[in-house]
């Protein structure tokens, strides 16, 4: 196999053999700042060429628009159409490379230059997990077609600050939607930990008893349409029994809620505002019952179950928050403790 060779530049630069042309004999060339990644490149290259598998001469826009059709009817209609808005968005600088032209630097570039957009929602530049998430289809649909070593940094992840809604903020809440539409999207999620996709595909025959069998999730595709698709999970499909008030609440028959997903996020938004709650999520109403469960010592296999969380990591680092009136009230007698532990010392002297 042929050594790297340093560049002027400072990069490595190794070529492979790969076919005689008009009796010329064609090399393909490998660049790379670290001497081991051309040289891992190039035998990729060498291998694949031997037979096991060619490198593709696809295009990057190519391989990615190759890949989101082959999982279309597999995925959800809302990822998929993630994927194609992503796909239009994030790539313009590298779509027209070749996979087997692909290096490192180019890839690093390119997200370098993603985590400094602006999102349009936040007006800040986009999250780490947003980032990670376009490079990880990035990094499927080149490895599907030309399996590639990279080394790319990402954005590093933050400290998730989420903000847990208390007893009084849902107190306060739940009476200013009494007998409203939101009403019910609220009390299913505060009590039931439903997401607003589940809560909007929700049907009166799904609920048996005291029982709500969630199945299925009102999502949006990539023409905006609202389709019904299974729940985001295998954990998602649950069965929730919920308390007596909220289940006398909900309609006999017909769809428990007409409105969508859309809907409820910026009716909530105005409902906060207009009562002086402090604005969290609809979403955050999910952190509110997990962290009660969990201050209630209720076992995290059970709080998963019930919420539809596939693992127990997922559960202890977004949804064990804990919420800030019942830390005030431990901050105090720890306090207090220590306050007592004070007038014994002062006391022995």
């Amino acid at each position: 196999m042929a050594k790297a060779k340093k560049l002027p530049s400072g990069s490595w630069r190794v070529q492979v053999y790969s076919h005689t042309e008009n009796g010329k004999r064609i090399y393909e060339s490998f660049t790379d700042n670290e001497k081991t990644e051309a040289e891992y490149l190039a035998s990729q290259f060498a291998r694949n060429k031997k037979g096991k598998r060619k490198p593709s001469n696809m295009t990057v826009g190519e391989a990615i628009d190759s890949y989101i059709s082959s999982k279309d009817g597999i995925l959800a209609p809302d990822t998929i159409a993630e994927y194609k808005r992503s796909r239009k968005r994030d790539f313009k600088e590298i779509e027209n490379i070749k996979l087997n032209k692909l290096d490192t630097i180019s890839i690093q570039k390119a997200i370098n230059d993603i985590s400094k957009r602006i999102s349009v929602k936040t007006k800040k530049p986009l999250s780490p997990k947003t980032v990670s998430n376009i490079y990880a289809l990035l990094t499927a649909a080149i490895n599907t077609y030309c399996p590639m070593q990279l080394d790319v940094t990402l954005p590093k992840k933050q400290k998730s600050r989420l903000y847990v809604p208390t007893d009084g903020d849902i107190t306060k809440l739940i009476d200013s939607v009494k007998e409203t539409c939101m009403e019910i999207p609220i009390i299913l999620s505060a009590f039931g930990s439903l997401r607003r996709s589940e809560i909007c595909a929700l049907y009166a025959d799904g609920i048996v008893k005291n029982t709500v069998k969630v199945r299925k999730a009102l999502v949006q595709d990539e023409n905006k349409n609202w389709v019904l698709k299974y729940t985001k999970s295998y954990a998602g499909d649950r069965d929730i029994v919920l308390p007596e008030f909220v289940i006398k609440k909900l309609p006999t028959e017909g769809k428990i809620t007409e409105l969508n997903p859309n809907m409820i996020s910026k009716r909530f938004s105005r409902i906060l505002k207009n009562n002086g709650i402090p604005h969290f999520r609809f979403h955050d109403l999910r952190h509110y019952y997990a962290s009660i469960l969990h201050a209630l010592n209720v076992p995290d296999q059970y709080v998963m179950r019930q919420g539809g969380w596939n693992t127990n990591d997922t559960l202890k680092r977004v949804y064990q928050h804990t919420m800030s009136d019942k830390e005030t009230k431990f901050t105090d007698v720890a306090l207090q403790h220590f306050e007592k532990i004070q007038h014994e010392m002062q006391h022995d002297e």
